[in-house]
């Protein structure tokens, strides 16, 4: 499996491997962030890519390293990196044969 890297402080971070809570939060976050107060928007999207790299890796951190016009390219990036992984596995599981008619 692929890993997404980032480098922050100089220091480079990888990934962890996804568990299917951080696509449930992925996907639920996806869907209501039109509806998040503005004061929340960058913090949250902060989050939400933290969230993909383990404990050493926070919100703070993202937001004290990534320009503020980066952190949606970077949010967008991770995100397709997290469907990726997905359909990685989905396209390893064999397909059942067709019965005959």
């Amino acid at each position: 499996m692929e890993q997404f890297k980032i480098v922050l402080d100089g220091k480079e971070y990888t990934t962890i491997n996804p568990k299917a809570r951080v696509w449930r939060e992925f996907v639920k976050f996806d869907e209501q962030k039109k509806e998040l107060e503005l004061i929340n928007y960058v913090d949250k999207h902060a989050e939400m890519i933290a969230s993909v790299f383990g404990d050493e890796v926070t919100a703070d951190k993202i937001l004290d390293n990534i320009d503020l016009d980066d952190i949606m390219p970077l949010y967008n990036d991770v995100f397709r990196w997290l469907l990726s992984q997905i359909s990685t596995k989905l396209n390893k599981i064999p397909n059942a044969a067709t019965p005959a008619e």
